[in-house]
């Protein structure tokens, strides 16, 4: 009988102690239900990406709020200097690094390509906030969130915008970027829908200035009646608008969302008037929108928009969903609920990661971007 006991208590000593580690490793990784601080680190291109700093100023009013209610989170920004070997190396470092239990990413897409499969292979959550193109969201299904609607899709609200617009010929310009290539494709799949609109001319470029006359003259024996531009460099999306537009005050010109830029918009006030593009993040004047910035006005440095009040939902659904929950796969599932997460916005993510959202249009009016209703 001795003999039996002590068999038995051989065979139940590992089981212990794969429950014990188990759970131990489970709160190391869940800081919050530890009690101890969060770090995030965020990947970046730049310092000075204006989205960036919009969106991290609605990151740190989340962390002020959350030190109120007992709860420690910091982020810390690695910058990349959009140089893909810096950035991928940067992220295997971060991979490596226990302290930080997840990361934000505003690197450039063809970074991001291979940053994000690096994550999902390591299961540490990333969150891509300015956007990644549709073939990187393929190659992830589980650790890795995407808070910008797909290329695709944004392109495919465009095309939608230009039908319902009455639209006949649209030429256009890009650069032929992976994300470009997406938005591109989608564009044509929602106007291949109604055989009103036709694509005439789509050229890569023009890049510069001396490019755009023999670009814009074809364009002009063509009788087109709206551009579609889609650059990676805003600034010259916005100079080349505004050399349409002194040609032509009236054409229709259509962007994708990373025209965004409320400098910009400022900036090129005149040329850019009524310049329309789909956007992925919350848009609108809505009550819970006016009541964040009645209450965080006087809290940030930057301008208050809906990317601000984006910023500050994340967080707190990253949070919230951390209380809940114990293991990062169960984290990351229910990251994923049909529920979503209601706060100033609502965020919302299918079950590869992807944004879910209904199409939302933004318009260039008086040198500020505003909703447009569709």
């Amino acid at each position: 009988m001795q003999l039996v006991k002590r068999f038995f208590c051989f065979l139940l000593a590992p089981l212990i102690m794969v429950l014990f580690t188990g759970c131990n490793n489970a709160s190391q990784w869940n800081s919050i239900k530890a009690g101890n601080e969060l770090k995030i680190a965020v990947l970046a291109g730049s310092n000075e990406y204006e989205e960036q700093s919009t969106f991290l100023a609605g990151v740190k009013l989340a962390i002020d709020d959350l030190k109120g209610k007992g709860y420690k989170v910091s982020y810390k920004l690695f910058v990349d200097d959009n140089n893909f070997d810096k950035g991928v190396s940067l992220a295997k470092e971060i991979i490596n690094n226990k302290e930080y239990k997840m990361a934000f990413s505003f690197q450039n897409m063809d970074t991001l390509d291979t940053v994000a499969k690096l994550f999902e292979d390591a299961k540490k959550p990333l969150f891509i906030i300015d956007g990644a193109s549709d073939r990187t969201m393929k190659k992830v299904s589980k650790y890795v969130f995407n808070l910008v609607s797909s290329a695709e899709n944004m392109g495919f609200f465009a095309g939608k915008y230009a039908v319902k617009q009455g639209y006949k010929s649209v030429a256009i310009a890009h650069d032929n970027t992976s994300f470009t290539i997406d938005f591109i494709e989608g564009f044509n799949d929602a106007i291949d829908e109604d055989s009103s609109v036709t694509v005439v001319d789509s050229v890569r470029g023009p890049t510069k200035e001396q490019e755009f006359g023999s670009v814009y003259s074809r364009w002009e024996s063509l009788g087109i009646d709206c551009i579609l531009i889609s650059f990676d460099d805003t600034s010259w999306s916005a100079e080349l608008i505004n050399l349409i537009r002194s040609k032509k005050p009236d054409i229709a010109i259509i962007t994708d969302p990373y025209m965004n830029s409320p400098s910009l918009a400022k900036q090129y006030a005149q040329a850019m008037e009524g310049v329309v593009m789909p956007s992925s993040s919350p848009v609108g004047a809505t009550s819970g929108l006016n009541k964040f910035y009645q209450e965080y006005r006087a809290k940030v440095t930057t301008s208050l928009t809906p990317l601000v009040a984006q910023g500050f939902d994340l967080l707190n659904m990253i949070v919230s969903k951390m209380q809940d929950n114990t293991t990062v796969e169960e984290f990351t599932s229910a990251m994923k609920s049909n529920d979503g997460y209601k706060g100033v916005t609502t965020i919302k993510f299918n079950a590869n990661g992807g944004f879910e959202e209904n199409p939302n249009y933004l318009i260039i009016k008086n040198g500020a971007i505003v909703k447009l209703d569709v």
